[in-house]
């Protein structure tokens, strides 16, 4: 966890790096609380967006139905959670990939 060239002793510092791993430490300011709860909730909506892009490509796949690149691009760069799960729907009854965009 600490740099090599902590001024720690390593004893000292393996007891710091046990406390930090083990505690569940709270900010004491609203502004940290704050800035910590939203980097929360960005970081889930990130993962939301990254296993529905996951999900579209894979029900492609599964399906028979390979994107082009371009194709694949547009569903990769997708940061719309809503218009991911409807062309994620849409994939399990697609004819071609086009329809998904229909």
């Amino acid at each position: 966890m600490f740099a090599r060239s902590s001024r720690l002793p390593g004893a000292a510092r393996k007891i710091l790096e046990d406390i930090v791993a083990t505690s569940n430490y709270q900010f004491r300011t609203e502004f940290l609380r704050e800035s910590q709860a939203k980097g929360r909730a960005e970081g889930m909506a990130e993962g939301r967006i990254e296993g529905t892009t996951e999900a579209v490509l894979r029900v492609l796949t599964r399906r028979g139905l390979v994107p082009s690149e371009e194709e694949r691009g547009r569903i990769t760069s997708c940061t719309d959670l809503e218009l991911l799960e409807v062309w994620h729907d849409r994939a399990i009854t697609a004819e071609s990939v086009e329809e998904l965009f229909a």
